[in-house]
């Protein structure tokens, strides 16, 4: 027998691109019951290409050509800013929060790096330390 689950509102975080410099672009969004969306409330960045929660901490990356990686609080319907650094590796794509080694992972797209930062409980960004993939190959050269 399976049971039946009961409509809710879900919540989303959300990062989209911002052509003109920072602007609203870290959004929690929801979904009601009845399928109507809408945004909660927004902070602005520039161009946060990817967003990851742990517990009331948000994490964006901010895709440019020297990278950023911030930090935001989630309380309720706020999204506060807490901080940004700049880690100088291009196009950041993706950032998992590594909360219990006391770093968030960073994916850098054109630089073909990881960067680790150090964070602490209150979203607080140390100096960021970069380290190289080893050097491959792959079936579509342009992309390597």
């Amino acid at each position: 027998m399976s049971e039946r689950m009961e409509p809710r509102t879900r919540r989303f975080l959300l990062g989209s691109y911002t052509p003109d410099g920072p602007a609203p672009s870290v959004h929690l969004a929801e979904r009601s019951p009845d399928g109507r969306w809408r945004i909660v409330t927004s902070a602005a960045a520039s161009n946060p290409s990817f967003v990851a929660r742990s517990g009331e901490l948000v994490f964006a990356v901010f895709e440019a050509a020297s990278g950023s990686v911030a930090s935001f609080r989630l309380d309720g319907d706020a999204i506060t800013p807490v901080d940004v650094v700049e880690h100088g590796e291009a196009d950041p794509c993706h950032v998992v929060a590594a909360m219990h080694l006391g770093v968030v992972l960073v994916a850098n797209y054109t630089s073909g790096s990881i960067t680790a930062v150090p964070v602490d409980g209150a979203g607080a960004l140390g100096a960021p330390v970069t380290l190289p993939l080893p050097a491959g190959g792959g079936p579509v050269p342009d992309r390597q």
